[in-house]
């Protein structure tokens, strides 16, 4: 059961979702594209639209504070083993927005940095598992933001030498450039957003 709750829309005719994956995940979020990049990765399988108040929690709802009203009541009724089909009506469309999706070619990656985590290393939008032809040591042919970046291509970040870049496929396969012991974002001047093209 995961509650997300990024609402700037809340009090407003936004939908409400609680939907199901591919995956058995329950997710509880409002309709405004949150759910985006977790429908692209791990597919649609049921989604319902939250309105029965009966799940709220009691009294009327916030118009300012959802999140506490009906997300995490709603999320706590699912997970005590209320069915998906109860918290309402089958959402007939979710709203999705445009995903920047890298392009892999046979020997070229193009994509971006989607995100900068709180040790520094640079999550890319490149999928690990069009990577497969990498090889554990090899020097890997990299630019960031224009700049060269050779990086060698490792299995952990154990086996990286302190303070110098690498590369490695993260637990959720995305393509990501560390620093053992360090920050590889500071450390290169990379932010989310800068293009990242890699040649293997």
């Amino acid at each position: 059961m995961v509650v997300a709750i990024v609402d700037p829309g809340v009090g407003s005719e936004r939908a409400a979702l609680a939907v199901r994956t591919g995956t058995g995940r329950v997710y509880v979020a409002p309709d405004n594209g949150l759910l985006t990049e977790v429908l692209a990765r791990e597919g649609l399988t049921e989604a319902r639209l939250i309105q029965n108040k009966d799940l709220f929690l009691p009294g009327e709802a916030s118009s300012t504070f959802h999140g506490r009203d009906i997300f995490a009541p709603v999320a706590a009724h699912l997970a005590a083993g209320t069915s998906l089909d109860a918290v309402g009506p089958k959402a007939e469309k979710i709203l999705r927005l445009p995903r920047n999706t890298a392009t892999v070619m046979p020997n070229l990656a193009k994509g971006l940095v989607l995100f900068v985590d709180h040790y520094g290393n640079i999550l890319t939008n490149i999928p690990g598992s069009e990577l497969a032809k990498l090889k554990t040591g090899q020097l890997l042919n990299l630019t960031i933001k224009g700049k060269p970046v050779p990086v060698p291509f490792l299995r952990t970040y154990a086996e990286a030498p302190d303070d110098r870049p690498f590369a490695l496929v993260n637990s959720d396969g995305e393509f990501e450039i560390a620093v053992a012991k360090g920050n590889a974002a500071k450390k290169l001047g990379i932010a989310p957003g800068d293009p990242v093209v890699l040649k293997f």
